[in-house]
């Protein structure tokens, strides 16, 4: 990891804004100072950091890390970044609501958080020095809210990669996953088999569709979640198809033609499928997934009752340390691990925290496409 930008230092940015104040700390960071349903912009422009040597392409992932007093009252951070100083040209980072804690935070953010304005693309931004860039901080109804700015970091891209993969949207993955993995800004990937949506102890589709819409990536798991290898060939292609669509229906195929294959059954016929219609299938087979593997029968460890949080945290380690994918597999969460497809609240919290600590870049099945 290194740093992009430092926001510390006094009278480097301005107040755009008629309210609030922009401002440092007692140790000289950047502060925002925002009263209550309104917001405050500071920008920084050219003249005041090296322009010349500021670029967006040093790295697909990046880290936000910041400081914040009532986290409940802020709407959303957004981070401008411009390539020409009327800032006609520029796109940002927008974290909503519901992702800040008190104190410190960190946010993970990839190109595919970045929104771009009229005419801009990720071309120029690679190309093109950064002449200004600006942070706003909105609140709500609520009240006021401080926050200080500390750094802008690019994530080192040799390091391994972690993928946080869930099957089947039970709702333990929008009640206890979803909240702990975007409270450090981490994305995952969910399988989803739309027969089951809306059934008890299944998500619904509004809660897909929330979780969707702050970057969790939903890949097909057949419609009926079915063992594959159990069909035709002919049905097996309808049942991926059928829930090709149904995703595309509703608003989120974006990934559907990623396949988690249901209760891990697949055959040569599956294989063959994926290969000339899908982009990629995962399996239930043990293990780390290397650059060469099959496409059609992706590897994976299974976050089950007899893994320890030890064994998940030293496998963590080496992937982090010395490179690869590692794709975590998680299904229900429940402390008292009821049946072989939960994993305990304790080991899960303590997995993702230590994700946290060390800086792991934790990816969706999207960087899958590049990894091949």
């Amino acid at each position: 990891m290194s740093q992009l930008i430092n926001f510390q230092g006094t009278n480097l940015f301005s107040n755009i804004n008629t309210t609030g104040s922009v401002g440092v700390d007692a140790n000289n960071y950047l502060q925002l100072r925002v009263p209550v349903n309104t917001f405050v912009t500071a920008r920084r422009v050219a003249g005041t950091f090296d322009s010349a040597h500021f670029f967006l392409n040093i790295s697909e992932r990046y880290m936000l890390t910041l400081n914040i007093d009532v986290p409940e009252n802020i709407n959303a951070i957004t981070v401008y970044f411009s390539l020409k100083a009327d800032n006609t040209q520029y796109g940002y980072f927008k974290i909503p609501a519901g992702s800040f804690i008190k104190g410190r935070n960190e946010f993970l953010l990839g190109w595919k958080d970045f929104v771009f304005s009229t005419g801009a693309t990720k071309a120029n931004f690679t190309y093109m020095p950064i002449v200004s860039y600006q942070v706003r901080v909105d609140t709500n109804t609520l009240g006021a809210a401080n926050v200080q700015f500390y750094s802008f970091d690019t994530m080192d891209s040799s390091q391994g990669k972690i993928l946080i993969w869930t099957d089947d949207a039970w709702n333990d993955q929008y009640n206890v996953i979803y909240p702990k993995l975007r409270r450090y800004g981490y994305k995952f990937t969910l399988a989803i088999a739309p027969s089951r949506v809306g059934k008890a102890d299944y998500c619904t589709w509004a809660q897909l569709k929330e979780m969707h819409g702050n970057g969790v990536v939903m890949v097909n798991h057949t419609y009926n979640h079915i063992n594959l290898k159990t069909l035709s060939y002919q049905d097996q292609l309808k049942e991926l198809n059928s829930c090709k669509l149904e995703l595309e229906n509703q608003g989120m195929g974006g990934s559907a033609d990623i396949v988690a294959y249901a209760n891990g059954g697949y055959n040569q016929d599956t294989q063959n499928i994926i290969t000339n219609y899908f982009a990629m299938g995962r399996t239930v087979i043990e293990g780390l997934q290397s650059k060469t593997g099959d496409k059609t029968q992706l590897k994976i460890i299974n976050l089950l009752p007899g893994v320890s949080l030890d064994k998940a945290k030293k496998l963590v380690y080496d992937c982090h340390n010395y490179g690869g994918l590692l794709i975590f597999l998680l299904h229900r969460i429940d402390n008292t691990e009821p049946s072989s497809i939960y994993w305990s609240y304790d080991k899960f919290v303590g997995l993702i925290n230590y994700l946290h600590e060390i800086r792991a870049q934790v990816v969706t099945a999207e960087h899958l496409r590049q990894y091949f």
